[in-house]
């Protein structure tokens, strides 16, 4: 699975659960960014637990509408500072329990998702919806 994949399905998810359509606001710059230009050699590369985290922190954001969390004990991941675009998204998915770590103390961040573990986080995500 691709970071396009992933944001559709998230998108189909929701709009399964909720009855609603998500407008290219509803969903930010980043996820549109994602499906407008879904044939960017980038965004077809399997999806790492880092771009998961990317795209589930925007949909949390703009498309929930929830605001960022305390990081609580997330900074206590090794990693948090590998990508630091990512950190914030990292934290609040950790935060949130959207995406487990690797270890107690390792995000693992460049571990490539498999289509169970999208399935598990995209439930997730829906489970902050309701």
């Amino acid at each position: 699975m691709n970071s396009v994949e992933f944001t559709y399905e998230l998108i189909s998810k929701y709009e399964t659960l909720t009855g609603q359509s998500l407008s290219t606001e509803d969903l930010g710059l980043y996820l549109t960014e994602i499906l407008d230009r879904k044939g960017e050699a980038l965004f077809e590369l399997q999806l790492t637990k880092k771009q998961a985290a990317r795209i589930c922190y925007e949909f949390i954001k703009y498309a929930l509408k929830l605001k960022d969390r305390d990081w609580e004990d997330a900074s206590k991941l090794k990693d948090i500072y590998d990508c630091k675009v990512c950190a914030n998204p990292i934290a609040q998915c950790y935060v949130r329990r959207v995406i487990a770590p690797l270890k107690d103390d390792l995000f693992g961040g460049d571990e490539i998702i498999s289509k169970e573990e999208t399935k598990k986080i995209t439930d997730n995500v829906m489970a902050l919806a309701q």
